[in-house]
């Protein structure tokens, strides 16, 4: 049973490594990810690359094993990365901006 579990963690793993994955939905703590179109993984990105890890029941273990950009999981970082930077700041920004003028009217009535 344990040699089966790991052949299906291995899959999945791979599936990572190689950024062969969607991003469905992201936030500062955690992206959510889609394998095959129908598993669901959360990758934990908060506290940077030294502590990216799957968060899912199935699989408890860091999957960060080197602490290198060039791991496995470095191609996976800078993929996942990338998508943040160019959907999730901008937005970020846009918002904060939108505060401030919000808050300059406000204190200029």
């Amino acid at each position: 049973m344990k040699a089966e579990i790991k052949i299906i963690q291995d899959y999945f793993l791979n599936k990572i490594y190689n950024c062969d994955f969607e991003i469905v939905s992201a936030d500062e703590h955690r992206v959510e990810i889609l394998i095959d179109r129908e598993f669901t993984y959360h990758l934990w990105i908060a506290n940077g690359f030294e502590c990216f890890r799957i968060s899912n029941e199935f699989m408890r273990e860091p999957i960060v094993t080197i602490k290198s950009i060039n791991s496995k999981m470095g191609k996976a970082w800078t993929f996942v990365n990338k998508y943040i930077k160019e959907t999730k700041e901008p937005k970020a920004r846009a918002e904060k901006v939108a505060l401030i003028e919000k808050l300059t009217k406000e204190l200029n009535q």
